[in-house]
């Protein structure tokens, strides 16, 4: 992944030049554990790339980088997934936890998505998985396509394919004429 910030790039590039700097361990012995402290970036673009396409972006207000951890702790955000066959499909959150280590996401607090051709869905909390490139849900999800209103108690949406499978009491409702 390629990470952009407008405001923290220094802060960022200090820390890794400061776990860069550690003390060379004695031949022979275990290599050092290093640590740093979490480092607080504003106004942050994450960018993935997969077949020369850019697939995948993330914009947060705030980030917070555990590198002890290998999570990302991000604030006020905008995924947006891209596919050149079947359009974007866009989600934001209140927060997400990014796993460093897989590019999974936990996006929670009124979370909402809308795909290209302008269905949305609203849920408490989307899990993606990068490895299937899908995001999932285990709490209760609406789905609106036009006039028509899906509920469930499950999600799981493949992103480039933009295919839903809603399940747990699942119901439709159609709204207007």
């Amino acid at each position: 992944m390629l990470y952009r910030n407008q405001y923290g790039a220094a802060a960022f590039v200090a820390v890794i030049l400061w776990i860069g700097c550690a003390e060379p361990a004695e031949v022979g012995s275990p290599p050092p554990r290093i640590t740093a402290p979490p480092a607080e970036l504003e106004g942050v673009e994450f960018q993935g790339y997969r077949r020369g396409d850019s697939d995948i972006e993330v914009l947060a207000k705030r980030a917070t980088v555990n590198n002890e951890d290998r999570v990302v702790d991000l604030e006020a955000v905008r995924i947006q997934f891209r596919d050149p066959y079947n359009g974007s499909v866009e989600v934001r959150a209140k927060t997400a936890k990014l796993e460093m280590d897989t590019d999974d996401f936990v996006l929670s607090g009124g979370v909402t998505g809308t795909t290209a051709d302008g269905a949305k869905f609203e849920t408490a909390e989307i899990h993606f998985d990068q490895a299937r490139n899908r995001m999932h849900s285990t709490h209760p999800v609406r789905f609106y396509r036009g006039q028509t209103i899906l509920r469930g108690q499950r999600m799981e949406f493949d992103v480039p394919t933009h295919t839903l499978r809603l399940t747990g009491g699942v119901s439709v409702r159609a709204e207007g004429g």
